[in-house]
């Protein structure tokens, strides 16, 4: 055994605040309270998109892949689809160059999809690289494991997105409050939540959070706003989203986002023990079912319409909800998933 194994992790932290760069904090945080472990960092965050500052950030990130690699034991590599496909080749080479083992964390649920798309030259150079020679593939849905595991020479194993369990969880016993917390975007099922909140009994209360710069500007948002119910209040901060998500009943995600995965915002309503009215859309079905929350075809506003109806006239199904999305909060938990990852490391470098 290493005395005191050194483990780099190379990927996104906040800012900006997103799915990708929470996921990959919470890692950060929970493996820095392992003391027995060494944990070096590369961010590959932007912090400006202009043209001068990319090529700085590029140049920069060369020389820390070489001079961080050449010193850590474990080259741990937390990836969007893009970037596993523009760096992972690059990581993958210095990695052997110096004889380290490499785990390449997948993020998202249309890798399958983007692989599918890419030309033959391109298939070719990731089938005899990073799937040839990676040394454990983590995913984060259970069908890109399927879908993988005999294309993928090595191991390849289910990592899914997790949270912190939230000690304060919602305690209402009627569905009256329900809420949207995601990007302001079209695909997410904005619209639907709108043009549905006229119809519903006026005791209902539609609140909806989330960060604007999408395809849905300030002046439409703020006709929504004029002519429907429901009501956009703010973009939350990170530190913010879960003692609002307490606050409400039922988390509304009706989205048909194309790169969606497993939503970390539906992890995060389960730790408050928040039920989920969402879709059957990629690997959503994969998370929510039944014991926790209500599934509806995507695009579908008269399923909505009654999906929140449901659950706003049925006390007792809003309860075994609630209860339901309190033990799918524990097969997600942070701690033990970034304890899966520390083990993995540890029998690594073994």
């Amino acid at each position: 055994m290493y005395s005191n194994p050194k483990v780099l992790l190379i990927g996104y932290l906040p800012p900006p605040i997103g799915g990708v760069t929470v996921l990959f904090k919470n890692l950060v945080d929970d493996l820095n309270n392992y003391k027995d472990i060494n944990i070096d960092i590369i961010d590959l965050s932007l912090s400006k998109d202009d043209i001068y500052s990319i090529f700085l950030h590029y140049i920069k990130l060369f020389f820390l892949l070489f001079f961080k690699i050449i010193k850590n034991d474990t080259i741990t590599f937390h990836a969007t689809t893009k970037s596993t496909f523009v760096l992972g080749p690059i990581i993958l080479f210095l990695a052997k160059l110096f004889n380290k083992k490499i785990i390449f964390r997948e993020f998202g649920g249309v890798f399958d999809k983007k692989y599918d798309n890419l030309n033959k030259i391109s298939k070719f150079i990731i089938n005899y690289t990073i799937f040839k020679y990676v040394d454990v593939w983590l995913f984060e849905t259970k069908h890109l494991v399927n879908y993988f595991e005999n294309k993928i020479e090595k191991k390849t194993k289910w990592y899914p997105n997790s949270r912190n369990l939230n000690v304060k969880q919602s305690t209402s016993s009627h569905a009256k409050k329900f809420v949207f917390i995601s990007q302001i975007k079209t695909t997410k099922g904005i619209k639907e939540i709108y043009k549905v909140s006229n119809k519903l009994p006026s005791d209902i209360i539609i609140d909806i959070y989330g960060p604007l710069g999408h395809d849905i500007k300030e002046k439409e948002l703020e006709n929504l706003n004029n002519n429907y119910r429901a009501q956009y209040k703010r973009c939350l901060d990170l530190n913010e989203v879960l003692s609002v998500l307490s606050s409400y009943d039922v988390l509304l995600l009706p989205t048909y986002h194309t790169g969606e995965g497993y939503p970390g915002i539906i992890l995060e309503a389960y730790s408050c023990g928040v039920p989920v009215i969402s879709t059957n859309w990629n690997s959503i079905p994969e998370i929510v079912d039944q014991t926790s929350g209500i599934l509806i075809n995507p695009r579908n506003e008269e399923e909505l319409f009654k999906a929140i109806l449901k659950v706003y006239n049925n006390k007792n199904l809003f309860n075994k909800l609630q209860k339901g999305a309190i033990k799918k909060a524990k097969i997600f938990n942070s701690q033990r998933w970034s304890k899966v990852f520390y083990d993995l490391c540890l029998e690594l470098i073994e």
